[in-house]
């Protein structure tokens, strides 16, 4: 059996990751940007590096967007828990929040 933080299957329909969905739109993005199922899994079950505030676009709809160590940012609706978009973070950004985690650890 393998891990799911090892999957490296690419998904094609939307699915379920404990308590949040995963909905066509992220599927999209995680085709086009090559995420994996098990990158995914990872950024939505493990201690977060940085979280936003929650923003409303111009539809009204709320998200917030959550950053782990593997790189990839995952925009939520906090109302519903679905996952809405997928990206994989610049390693210029993450440096820069790496940094400031240990700035304010001390």
């Amino acid at each position: 059996m393998i891990r799911k933080t090892k999957d490296r299957t690419i998904p094609k329909e939307p699915y379920k990751v404990r308590k949040y969905f995963v909905v066509a739109h992220a599927i999209k993005r995680m085709n086009e940007r090559k995420i994996s199922k098990g990158e995914l899994y990872y950024n939505l079950t493990r201690k977060p590096l940085a979280v936003t505030k929650v923003k409303i676009d111009k539809y009204g709809r709320p998200s917030y967007r959550k950053t782990t160590k593997n790189k990839i940012t995952s925009a939520i609706n906090p109302k519903n828990k679905n996952v809405v978009s997928v990206n994989r973070l610049h390693t210029k950004t993450y440096k820069e929040l790496i940094k400031n985690k240990k700035f304010k650890r001390r």
